[in-house]
């Protein structure tokens, strides 16, 4: 086996491994400490996934055109990594008085803090240049 190999055998359990963002300052507790979002990695699988999911197809004639829907690929990320706050938790719905992790999402960020936390989601995923960046290479 080789030197990569072996280091990436032994530190797989890594690419799951959870850590706080700071997020906006905004974001404070009683005291004025800021209070930090934890947020765990995209891997490659869920990566391609997001992208089909935020990708629209129109057939135009002979001609095909693909749209990528870079707000939806944030709310995707925010809700399906985001570990605390849970956007998913039925609980949290029902205190926000919201059906959907995206309505929640909506209600309670302020669409900066949408775009900004996506990025560290991103970055914690491996993607230190613009994920829009990112996503524009992949589709060519």
């Amino acid at each position: 086996m080789s030197v990569l190999q072996d280091f990436l055998a032994e530190n797989a359990d890594l690419i799951n491994e959870e850590q706080e963002v700071e997020v906006s300052k905004r974001f404070k507790d009683k005291d004025g400490n800021l209070i930090k979002f934890k947020v765990k990695p995209v891997n490659g699988e869920q990566f391609t996934q997001y992208q089909k999911e935020c990708t629209k197809i129109e057939i135009i004639g002979r001609k095909q055109k693909s749209t990528f829907d870079a707000s939806k690929f944030n709310l995707t990320l925010i809700k399906n990594h985001c570990v605390d706050p849970d956007f998913k938790s039925a609980d949290f719905l029902k205190k926000l008085n919201v059906l959907t992790p995206e309505q929640a999402i909506a209600k309670t960020l302020l669409a900066g803090e949408v775009i900004t936390l996506g990025e560290k989601i991103s970055a914690i995923s491996g993607f230190d240049n613009d994920i829009n960046e990112e996503i524009e290479e992949a589709k060519n």
